[in-house]
């Protein structure tokens, strides 16, 4: 399963140290997303849709889950979130944010 590598602070209104936290997580890309479904962007506190960047989605509680070992407070803080807005699925992050990291490939 593809994944992305969170390398900088995801644009957004959360406070700073809640976007800072995901600095350093890898999480797995959301294949299975249909559409016109509810989702939250990292970049604002806001639902879709918001101005157009590219963006990777990925799955609400396997972040959470990724999230909260090493950064409980922020992984509180985004539940919180998703306790005020009933079925947050998936969240999404800007490309400046991430490093892609594809599935590998078997080699023949």
């Amino acid at each position: 399963m593809a994944t992305i590598r969170i390398i900088r602070t995801p644009w957004g209104d959360a406070p700073d140290w809640v976007r800072e936290a995901w600095i350093g997580l890898d999480l797995p890309v959301a294949v299975d997303i249909p559409e016109n479904t509810r989702m939250a962007t990292v970049q604002t506190n806001s639902p879709l849709p918001q101005p157009r960047v590219a963006t990777a989605s990925v799955y609400f509680d396997q972040a959470i889950a990724a999230l909260e070992p090493g950064h409980p407070d922020a992984a509180d803080w985004w539940l919180e979130l998703a306790r005020r807005r009933p079925g947050l699925d998936w969240l999404t992050f800007d490309s400046a944010s991430y490093e892609y990291i594809p599935d590998e490939q078997p080699t023949f």
